[in-house]
């Protein structure tokens, strides 16, 4: 092009000594120039073409090298803003900019676009989830993208670092919205069982949420719909709120306080249920207990699952001097139990509340019928599963389970071998692959132990059958099930963990009922007369029905006030120590 540029100039100095004066010679020259200077021209777009191109390829090559190495040195990066950092999807990021030829996403001709802006914003809203922004390299993020608002786009050094961050951060958001934080079959006291989710992936939602500029919509729709977690999630708000203004007044032990009494610990429980939210109905500095007083403590009692008495125990101290923070965490943690949930809970299904000792009949999402129940003990917890239930038995058998043979039926057997008789139970023992009824009184019992017991106990239906006159069954990998009971006097109680794992229900005729509903031939009448045969009886349900087995002991009541649960299985301690820790399991 240079030699081309040169005779332009010579020819156009030659026509400028030779000029004759000549109009037509004088035409050609204007026209010779117009010839070349577009000849210039189209040479000077071609040759920057040129380099452009070159430019972006070498400057491509560059960022395919940078993404890749920043790749390979994951999960730990060791210097700059990166320490102490980790990237939580490593080979998924690995794959998804391999699928997309390791270009640049959240960035276009190297100016940052908004999704971007859009997903640190989430990030930072994820705290209302009760998530840590942290987990999801909120610090770097911010650090990174003030470093690129510092300078020049083109002198920012940074863009395939802040890009594979932004995009660990939407795969690690994604699946702590739809999954948890953390994965339940991690933990030994939450063994899960639930109806699976649907598998989502996030290489091509993000590819679509990217494509749509709808990164934080894409996200926020993989979070719990139903509104239990909702409320609960607007609680937690509220209550982080309240931090800001105050914490409530620690009352300190002593005697039980009601209606009449009077000094400093009347004051401080005042000043304690104001804090909670609670009408005292006077002066937080009044230290008289009065009946408004007592109203408003037996508000407490019922939201906090007390006894409901109007008196100041040492279980009502208990909970009312739970700090703030630790009602924070409690809701926090609940909320994570949520998201570990189907994705719809549906719009018919029993819900039991395991700390709660309650179960919820929800028919077209509304309750239609409540009851009490009385679950596994501290050594023999209910768990936590979602399952249908299949069938009614009438008249149950119960075959004791091996545990509570050799634990808790064989002492007694050996102190006094009528115990069997007198209860209804038989003994029954395989033999050549046939199972046969035993005497008791063949056995040496004094001889038989938890090593060598081989028998079977069952109890025949009856009024004193354990498992009462029905029970539901929703076969799983725990033998739980739903049953009633004999003993009726142990829903009286405020606390009711007192069964082996099972769960005993307080209406189970009621349940019955209302399960074979569109069953014509299971009437009312038809289920009674079939009780009063001690015979037992399948009944297949036309349509199984859904039940969630839940651990909640944080929760919004129908009239939007929190409620709280003591945490039996000490549950919520175990998963608070995963949750919190500073490092992510992955």
């Amino acid at each position: 092009m240079q030699k081309l540029a040169e005779k332009y100039i010579f020819d156009r100095l030659s026509r400028k000594k030779c000029s004759t004066g000549e109009n037509s010679i004088e035409k050609h020259s204007r026209e010779e120039d117009s010839r070349w200077k577009l000849q210039i021209i189209k040479l000077i777009f071609i040759t920057a073409a040129v380099l452009i191109i070159s430019f972006s390829l070498s400057a491509s090559a560059v960022l395919d090298t940078s993404v890749k190495n920043y790749l390979l040195k994951a999960p730990s990066f060791s210097k700059g803003l990166l320490e102490g950092e980790s990237i939580n999807y490593r080979d998924k990021i690995l794959s998804f900019y391999e699928d997309n030829e390791y270009q640049l996403i959240w960035f276009s001709n190297n100016m940052i676009d908004n999704n971007a802006y859009d997903l640190i914003a989430e990030v930072k809203r994820s705290r209302e989830e009760g998530l840590n922004p942290a987990d999801y390299h909120a610090d770097s993020l911010t650090a990174l993208l003030k470093k690129y608002n510092s300078k020049e786009p083109e002198k920012f050094d940074d863009l395939y670092l802040l890009d594979i961050l932004l995009t660990d951060a939407y795969f690690t958001l994604a699946g702590d919205y739809l999954l948890g934080k953390i994965d339940p079959e991690t933990l030994e006291f939450e063994t899960q069982f639930y109806i699976e989710k649907n598998n989502m992936d996030f290489m091509s939602y993000l590819n679509m949420a990217l494509k749509n500029k709808n990164i934080e919509g894409s996200l926020q729709t993989l979070l719990p719909g139903f509104e239990q977690y909702s409320d609960l999630r607007e609680k937690l708000k509220e209550f982080c709120r309240k931090k800001s203004v105050s914490e409530w007044s620690y009352i300190p032990p002593g005697e039980l306080l009601a209606v009449g009494a009077s000094g400093r610990r009347v004051e401080l429980l005042r000043q304690n249920l104001l804090a909670h939210g609670y009408s005292i109905g006077g002066d937080a500095s009044d230290d008289y207990f009065d009946k408004n007083l007592e109203k408003a403590l037996m508000e407490f009692q019922s939201d906090y699952g007390l006894t409901t008495d109007g008196i100041l125990g040492n279980n009502t101290v208990r909970e009312l001097n739970i700090n703030l923070d630790d009602r924070i965490n409690q809701i926090t943690v609940n909320l994570e139990r949520l998201r570990w949930l189907p994705d719809s809970l549906g719009k018919n299904y029993i819900y039991v509340n395991i700390a709660d000792f309650s179960l919820d009949v929800v028919e077209n999402s509304k309750k239609v019928m409540e009851m009490k129940v009385i679950v596994g003990n501290d050594q023999r917890s209910t768990p936590v599963f979602s399952d249908r239930i299949r069938y009614v038995v009438l008249n149950p058998y119960w075959t004791v389970p091996k545990t509570i043979a050799v634990e808790d039926k064989l002492p007694l057997i050996k102190k006094d071998i009528s115990y069997l008789a007198e209860n209804n139970y038989r003994l029954f023992k395989y033999r050549e692959g046939s199972l046969v009824e035993v005497d008791p009184a063949d056995i040496e019992w004094k001889n038989i132990d938890k090593d060598n017991f081989n028998f079977i106990i069952r109890q025949d239906p009856g009024d004193n059958n354990a498992l009462g006159r029905v029970k539901f069954l929703f076969p799983n990998k725990f033998s739980v099930y739903l049953h009633d009971t004999p003993n009726r006097g142990l829903f009286d109680h405020s606390e009711r963990s007192f069964s082996s794992g099972c769960i005993r229900i307080e209406k189970p005729l009621e349940l019955a009922q209302y399960l074979l509903r569109d069953n014509p031939e299971w009437t009312k009448e038809k289920i009674d007369k079939e009780l009063q045969k001690n015979k037992e009886k399948y009944i297949t349900l036309s349509s199984p029905f859904t039940i969630h087995l839940q651990y909640s002991t944080a929760w919004v009541g129908e009239e939007g006030k929190i409620n709280f649960r003591k945490d039996i299985y000490g549950r919520d301690a175990k998963l608070k120590e995963s949750f919190f820790k500073k490092e992510r399991l992955n």
